[in-house]
């Protein structure tokens, strides 16, 4: 395996048949996450700022609001896709990342991704949505880490519920919380420090809770899993809804682009009719 990372799955998009792929990779200078592999979902066949201007990047990111409108055009995702996203999909096509061999059956090869993250933390989608990927790549992913996180803005989709043991609900409005939390999801909430009506907590690697640890020693964002033996050491009990400020390089966009498209206020306050 590559010093790099290594290609973990190779396969269609469930959203539109097109190409994608999973590519973990091992180191990171990520602050807030801490040492953990990073799983970042792409087109196979196009780079990543090239799917935007095409729309092709529907096919790993689904029916997020966050994406751009008209290509960029009022994107307000967090990921700077022209830094590590392009850089990886170039290192791809370079031959950097080794490519796990696909032969064998399913169990053999998930047990190749498995063992290759034994006592890893992960982190599932550091772009991309996790959601797109098949159960038992998500199962061989988390299966021997150490923790791992995970979020997904289709929990609508019915094709996402297998992300539901993995990820949590990305939400953007109180309104989506209640209903993501209706249909078993724990939620993370992008626009203010608490949920009215839920047992919630801010982000305890975020700035506004004075980053007090990180993602990879937290293991609250797990979706179902959190719950399965892992030390949380800051609250006896799970809650249901981590919060965190907006933040990224789309923040500017975000209040504007959540109004538009769901009809309600990401920060505070209760959403328009």
């Amino acid at each position: 395996m590559s010093r790099l990372g290594f290609i973990a799955w190779q396969g269609k998009s469930w959203i539109d048949g097109s190409p994608i792929m999973a590519v973990v990779t091992l180191k990171t200078s990520n602050r807030k996450t801490g040492d953990m592999a990073q799983v970042w979902i792409l087109r196979t066949d196009l780079d990543p700022v090239a799917a935007i201007k095409s729309g092709g990047d529907r096919s790993i990111c689904g029916g997020c609001i966050h994406r751009g409108t008209d290509g960029f055009a009022g994107r307000s995702c967090y990921v700077d896709v022209g830094k590590a996203p392009l850089v990886i999909w170039r290192a791809v096509q370079r031959g950097a990342y080794a490519r796990f061999d696909s032969s064998g059956s399913q169990e053999v090869q998930a047990a190749r991704i498995a063992s290759a993250l034994d006592r890893r933390a992960v982190r599932l989608g550091a772009y991309g949505d996790p959601a797109v990927l098949p159960e038992w790549v998500l199962q061989s992913l988390t299966l021997k880490a150490h923790r791992h996180t995970g979020y997904t803005h289709q929990w609508r989709d019915p094709r996402a519920a297998q992300a539901r043991r993995f990820c949590m609900a990305s939400c953007d409005t109180p309104a989506e919380v209640d209903a993501a939390r209706a249909d078993g999801w724990r939620v993370f909430f992008v626009g203010a420090t608490k949920i009215v009506g839920h047992r919630s907590i801010a982000c305890p690697a975020s700035d506004e809770a004075g980053h007090r640890t990180t993602c990879d020693r937290c293991g609250l964002c797990s979706g179902a899993n959190t719950t399965s033996g892992r030390p949380i050491a800051f609250s006896r009990s799970v809650p249901s809804v981590v919060t965190i400020l907006p933040h990224g390089s789309g923040t500017k966009h975000l209040a504007a682009k959540v109004a538009l498209t769901i009809g309600g206020a990401p920060i505070g306050g209760a959403p328009r009719a």
